[in-house]
Protein backbone atom coordinates (compact mmCIF):
# COMPACT_ATOMS: atom_id res chain seq x y z
CA UNK A 1 0.00 0.00 0.00
CA UNK A 2 1.15 3.51 -1.27
CA UNK A 3 1.92 5.98 1.70
CA UNK A 4 -0.30 8.04 0.15
CA UNK A 5 -3.32 5.29 0.37
CA UNK A 6 -1.95 4.76 3.83
CA UNK A 7 -2.85 8.24 5.07
CA UNK A 8 -5.69 7.82 3.39
CA UNK A 9 -7.44 4.93 4.65
CA UNK A 10 -6.11 6.31 8.23
CA UNK A 11 -8.30 9.35 8.19
CA UNK A 12 -10.85 7.57 7.12
CA UNK A 13 -10.91 4.92 10.22
CA UNK A 14 -9.40 7.06 12.42
CA UNK A 15 -10.05 10.27 11.90
CA UNK A 16 -7.54 12.72 12.85
CA UNK A 17 -9.06 13.80 15.74
CA UNK A 18 -8.29 17.56 17.76
CA UNK A 19 -10.01 20.51 17.90
CA UNK A 20 -10.04 23.80 16.00
CA UNK A 21 -7.31 26.21 17.38
CA UNK A 22 -9.20 29.16 18.46
CA UNK A 23 -8.10 32.67 17.90
CA UNK A 24 -10.20 34.98 20.34
CA UNK A 25 -8.24 37.57 21.20
CA UNK A 26 -4.85 39.52 20.30
CA UNK A 27 -1.95 37.39 21.24
CA UNK A 28 -3.55 33.78 21.37
CA UNK A 29 -1.56 31.26 19.74
CA UNK A 30 -0.63 27.70 18.86
CA UNK A 31 2.33 25.98 18.96
CA UNK A 32 2.89 21.75 18.01
CA UNK A 33 4.51 19.53 15.70
CA UNK A 34 2.32 18.77 12.32
CA UNK A 35 0.69 15.28 12.59
CA UNK A 36 -1.57 15.84 9.52
CA UNK A 37 -2.28 18.21 6.26
CA UNK A 38 -5.15 18.00 4.08
CA UNK A 39 -6.42 20.07 1.41
CA UNK A 40 -9.94 21.06 1.70
CA UNK A 41 -13.01 23.61 0.21
CA UNK A 42 -13.79 26.08 2.37
CA UNK A 43 -17.51 26.07 3.41
CA UNK A 44 -19.84 29.01 4.67
CA UNK A 45 -19.86 29.38 8.43
CA UNK A 46 -23.66 29.65 8.86
CA UNK A 47 -25.08 27.16 5.88
CA UNK A 48 -22.19 24.76 5.62
CA UNK A 49 -22.21 25.25 1.89
CA UNK A 50 -18.68 24.58 -0.27
CA UNK A 51 -17.68 28.14 -1.70
CA UNK A 52 -16.32 29.02 -4.65
CA UNK A 53 -14.42 31.97 -6.62
CA UNK A 54 -16.06 33.98 -9.16
CA UNK A 55 -14.53 31.89 -11.57
CA UNK A 56 -16.68 29.41 -10.37
CA UNK A 57 -13.11 27.68 -8.64
CA UNK A 58 -13.90 25.94 -5.39
CA UNK A 59 -12.05 28.01 -2.62
CA UNK A 60 -9.68 26.04 -0.99
CA UNK A 61 -7.74 25.79 2.36
CA UNK A 62 -4.74 23.69 4.29
CA UNK A 63 -6.40 22.27 7.05
CA UNK A 64 -2.95 21.21 9.66
CA UNK A 65 -3.22 19.43 12.45
CA UNK A 66 -0.85 19.59 14.99
CA UNK A 67 0.66 17.99 18.36
CA UNK A 68 0.51 20.80 20.98
CA UNK A 69 1.08 20.67 24.78
CA UNK A 70 -2.48 22.13 25.40
CA UNK A 71 -4.94 19.84 27.41
CA UNK A 72 -8.31 21.17 28.61
CA UNK A 73 -9.37 17.98 30.36
CA UNK A 74 -8.69 14.50 30.55
CA UNK A 75 -10.40 13.61 27.48
CA UNK A 76 -8.53 16.23 25.29
CA UNK A 77 -6.36 15.03 22.69
CA UNK A 78 -3.98 18.09 22.17
CA UNK A 79 -4.25 18.16 18.79
CA UNK A 80 -5.93 20.84 17.54
CA UNK A 81 -6.69 22.22 13.83
CA UNK A 82 -5.63 25.55 11.89
CA UNK A 83 -7.74 26.14 8.89
CA UNK A 84 -5.12 28.14 7.05
CA UNK A 85 -6.49 30.80 4.38
CA UNK A 86 -6.30 34.45 3.25
CA UNK A 87 -4.13 36.26 5.66
CA UNK A 88 -2.92 33.46 8.13
CA UNK A 89 -1.54 31.54 4.50
CA UNK A 90 0.30 34.27 4.07
CA UNK A 91 1.99 34.35 7.67
CA UNK A 92 2.50 30.65 7.59
CA UNK A 93 4.37 30.91 3.40
CA UNK A 94 6.53 33.36 4.91
CA UNK A 95 7.50 31.33 7.74
CA UNK A 96 8.39 28.76 5.73
CA UNK A 97 10.37 31.18 3.97
CA UNK A 98 11.96 31.99 6.72
CA UNK A 99 12.92 29.06 7.42
CA UNK A 100 14.80 27.87 4.63
CA UNK A 101 12.58 24.94 4.04
CA UNK A 102 11.35 24.46 0.62
CA UNK A 103 7.35 23.24 1.75
CA UNK A 104 5.57 22.48 5.08
CA UNK A 105 6.14 19.18 6.08
CA UNK A 106 4.45 16.44 9.04
CA UNK A 107 7.36 16.92 11.47
CA UNK A 108 8.07 20.17 11.52
CA UNK A 109 7.34 22.77 14.12
CA UNK A 110 4.85 25.39 13.62
CA UNK A 111 3.41 28.03 15.29
CA UNK A 112 0.72 30.99 14.54
CA UNK A 113 -0.44 33.81 16.79
CA UNK A 114 -3.63 36.27 16.32
CA UNK A 115 -1.57 39.71 15.88
CA UNK A 116 -4.83 42.10 15.50
CA UNK A 117 -7.68 42.77 12.28
CA UNK A 118 -6.92 44.65 9.42
CA UNK A 119 -8.76 48.17 8.11
CA UNK A 120 -11.92 46.87 6.67
CA UNK A 121 -11.68 46.59 3.27
CA UNK A 122 -15.50 48.31 2.69
CA UNK A 123 -17.42 50.30 5.21
CA UNK A 124 -19.51 47.89 7.37
CA UNK A 125 -17.50 44.85 7.32
CA UNK A 126 -15.05 43.87 9.94
CA UNK A 127 -11.54 43.89 8.98
CA UNK A 128 -9.58 40.50 8.90
CA UNK A 129 -7.80 38.95 11.07
CA UNK A 130 -3.78 39.14 10.94
CA UNK A 131 -1.37 36.44 12.15
CA UNK A 132 2.14 35.84 12.46
CA UNK A 133 4.04 32.77 12.12
CA UNK A 134 7.14 30.39 12.79
CA UNK A 135 8.16 27.22 11.05
CA UNK A 136 10.95 24.64 12.10
CA UNK A 137 11.12 21.94 9.71
CA UNK A 138 11.41 18.69 11.42
CA UNK A 139 12.11 14.96 11.27
CA UNK A 140 9.94 13.11 9.31
CA UNK A 141 6.86 11.05 10.53
CA UNK A 142 7.28 9.02 7.66
CA UNK A 143 10.44 7.55 7.95
CA UNK A 144 11.20 9.19 4.34
CA UNK A 145 14.91 10.65 4.76
CA UNK A 146 14.93 13.38 1.71
CA UNK A 147 15.91 16.72 2.71
CA UNK A 148 13.70 19.22 4.07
Amino acid sequence: MSQESEMIATRFLMGSGGSTAKFLEKGDSVEGVIVDMEERQQSDFTSNEPLFWDTGEPRMQLVITLLTEEKEDEDDDSLRKLYVKANMKRAVQQAVIASGSRTIKEGGVLSVTYTGIDKPKRKGLNGAKLYAASYEPGILLTGDDEDN
